[in-house]
């Protein structure tokens, strides 16, 4: 699935289509509510022994060598405004603002997100896409069941794993080969913010 960024007010657009039924979702934009403040830039340098680590998966999305988007640029934001900019991931943008955690994650230091792609929630159906949309305490325990309040590695992935919700998660594989909870793979793993790890996987985990 290369994932290429779309035009402004494609979030709204996501928005407004799972409402009505509409069951598809594109890229951030203008509709999006405002993002926490950008950081300033890190030290973090372009590709060729930047310190950047290289994600991995046979889906990641074909980030740009530079600019809005590339692997240094997600790096030098918070999870929560990188989430805009990867366009595979407008639905969850949305939810996330959506949920208004608040403190809950926009004061974390270190996380690893398992992220659900715009297609993962399709695959929920228009009826749950809407709960979540229009409930934001529904929406709030599904996205912190998709955060571990600590970073981890590839290396580390494998395991047992507590979530924001008090629950866990368990991870199986090896490589550049994972599972969340015997369903979702992790399609594409290692993508680096500044607060934040994030592996997309193709399904929405779902609290229990």
């Amino acid at each position: 699935m290369p994932f290429r960024r779309s035009g402004g007010a494609a979030v709204a657009a996501a928005l407004v289509g799972l409402l009505v039924g509409a069951g598809a979702c594109t890229a951030g934009g203008n509709g999006n509510p405002s993002p926490p403040s950008t950081p300033p830039p890190s030290s973090v340098e372009p590709s060729g022994g930047s310190g950047v680590e290289e994600p991995f998966g046979s889906a990641c999305p074909n980030l740009p060598d530079g600019g809005a988007g590339s692997l240094v640029d997600l790096s030098n934001r918070d999870w929560i405004t990188a989430l805009g900019n990867i366009p595979a991931l407008a639905q969850l943008s949305v939810t996330v603002a959506l949920a208004g955690l608040g403190n809950d994650v926009t004061g974390m230091q270190q996380a690893t997100i398992f992220a659900p792609t715009d297609s993962a929630f399709r695959d929920l159906g228009v009826v749950r896409g809407r709960q979540l949309l229009t409930n934001p305490s529904q929406a709030a325990d599904v996205v912190r069941y998709h955060i571990v309040p600590v970073r981890l590695a590839p290396d580390a992935l494998a395991g047992s794993h507590p979530t924001l919700t008090g629950q866990t998660i368990e991870v199986t594989g090896t490589g550049e080969d994972f599972t969340v909870n015997g369903k979702a793979k992790i399609i594409c793993g290692n993508l680096q913010t500044q607060n934040a790890t994030l592996y997309l996987v193709d399904q929405v985990l779902q609290p229990f």
